[in-house]
């Protein structure tokens, strides 16, 4: 009989090699320029624009910040700022409406201003516009304005930034009266942007010589040294008191640093115990006339 064959021996296969998992590092590099760069803002590592970072895990190049868009070109919408070159909002706006205007327009007015988020304020030490109309006058409002540097502007600038739909610069919109400029020898946008340089009695000591008491009647009204009391701070000065007065040597009183002033109605028995004093005493309208041009030329007043 024959014999059986042999059955033939199968030799397993040996079993591939996985394939090693490519590093992070590895898989990173063999992407595009764009990945690149977002695989460097997940990194550990912060790269310096245009810059490498080091070396290892999450190294990668960071792409230089994009051009500049071009004037005219269309480019990513920025947020609308309103307030006439604050670069603030609505709120920083804060308008004293002249009671020149009829009860009717000043409502009107009103109403604009609260629309653009402005406010209406009736303060000559809050407001940051004072909205008149020609003529002007040496008012208490015009003066204070001018004091402190903030703009006086007519209704144009109320139009233009309605129409703008924000509070525009208000500069080119000043109300200017070229006659009443004439007679007080001044220029308005010259003083103003003097004022807002530098106030005109910064760091300057003023008092107002007051009236003489009176034990009949009611007390009568010194206009004029009311008006300064209110428009001087606004110009810089430090108000004195009588006390500071009593307390300050002659050399001081007759010095830059002290600015002592007589109004028609002031005491003249005051005013000559202190030019006795050696104070420089000066006319309210040598001050008023120097706010009017940031300018002042001292001349001692005799009662």
């Amino acid at each position: 009989p024959k014999e059986p064959k042999p059955k033939a021996t199968v030799t397993p296969k040996e079993p591939k090699p996985k394939a090693k998992p490519e590093s992070r590092a590895k898989r990173a590099a063999e992407k595009t320029t764009p990945e690149l760069g977002r695989l460097g803002k997940r990194s550990r590592d912060t790269a310096v624009c245009g810059a490498t970072t080091g070396e290892g895990i999450g190294a990668a190049v960071v792409p230089p910040p994009p051009p500049p868009v071009a004037e005219g070109s269309v480019g990513p919408k920025r947020k609308k700022l309103r307030g006439g070159g604050s670069g603030g909002g609505g709120h920083d706006i804060c308008v004293l409406i002249s009671v020149g205007f009829d009860k009717t327009v000043q409502k009107t007015l009103a109403a604009q201003i609260t629309k653009l988020k402005g406010t209406i304020t009736t303060l000559a030490s809050d407001f940051t516009h004072f909205l008149t109309a020609p003529p002007l006058g040496r008012s208490k409002h015009v003066l204070c304005a001018l004091a402190a540097g903030r703009p006086v502007v007519g209704e144009s600038w109320l139009t233009a930034s309605s129409r703008a739909g924000g509070f525009v610069p208000a500069d080119p919109h000043l109300c200017r009266h070229a006659e009443f400029e004439k007679l007080h020898g001044f220029d308005l946008q010259c003083t103003l942007d003097a004022a807002r340089s530098k106030l005109l009695f910064a760091g300057v000591w003023a008092f107002v010589v007051p009236m003489a008491g009176s034990s009949r009647g009611a007390q009568p009204k010194d206009a004029a040294g009311e008006m300064l009391r209110e428009v001087l701070p606004l110009a810089g000065a430090e108000m004195a008191s009588a006390a500071d007065v009593r307390g300050a040597s002659a050399e001081e009183l007759a010095g830059d640093g002290w600015l002592v002033i007589a109004t028609g109605d002031s005491s003249e028995a005051a005013v000559r115990q202190l030019v006795t004093r050696g104070a420089a005493v000066q006319g309210h309208e040598a001050v008023l006339a120097g706010i009017l041009r940031h300018r002042l030329v001292r001349q001692t007043h005799r009662p």
